[in-house]
């Protein structure tokens, strides 16, 4: 974007999948969905004690669905 003198939330929206607070440590606040590292580990961790407890039967997909998108100031509407 740079080499092109392109500005985030002027020229083309930027959206990225990073932690609330890692949104909004850069100069510009960058609009996010995140993909909930606590949730994520309450989950790994109740599937590590229940298998620590004993129970037992084939692996399985647990998913954490993300949070919405938080529109910050590197998109836009274009028009």
């Amino acid at each position: 974007m740079r080499e092109r003198d392109l500005v985030a939330g002027r020229d083309v929206s930027l959206a990225g999948v990073c932690t609330d607070e890692t949104a909004l440590a850069y100069a510009r606040p960058i609009t996010n969905v995140s993909p909930r590292p606590r949730a994520v580990s309450r989950q790994a961790m109740r599937l590590l004690f229940e298998r620590l407890g004993g129970a037992d039967g084939p692996s399985r997909l647990a998913l954490v669905e993300p949070e919405d998108l938080v529109r910050r100031a590197t998109t836009t509407l274009f028009t």
